[in-house]
């Protein structure tokens, strides 16, 4: 039996709607999950895991932790970079001990806190 025409436009309707419905909020949750991840310093795609997983995806992006947190730290990842502030702030603290600003005693005790 074929369905009228009429019937068959009306249900073709409703699937572009129902595949744009999913497309769009696909792309909704895609965008939400890729800018949590960029706010937290990733720089991986986060758009198609967002687009696919959705709910799973955003509660994995909000239980990452914040990789830019982590940055504000004086600590940077080349040892040589740190290596050599460390040389210029004793060499500083040395300054002030030579001026008499700070003490024999103080000035061991920065440069220790800062050879830890």
């Amino acid at each position: 039996m074929m369905l009228p025409l009429r019937y068959s436009v009306y249900i073709g309707v409703i699937i572009i709607i129902a595949i744009t419905d999913i497309f769009l909020v696909g792309y909704i949750w895609g965008i939400i999950v890729a800018k949590v991840m960029r706010k937290k310093g990733y720089i991986e795609n986060w758009f198609w895991a967002g687009f696919f997983l959705r709910l799973i995806a955003i509660i994995i992006a909000l239980s990452k932790p914040s990789l830019i947190d982590q940055s504000h730290k004086n600590y940077p990842t080349n040892p040589h970079i740190r290596e050599k502030e460390i040389v210029e702030e004793i060499r500083s603290y040395k300054q002030l001990l030579d001026e008499g600003i700070i003490t024999e005693e103080e000035f061991e005790r920065k440069k220790e806190s800062l050879l830890k």
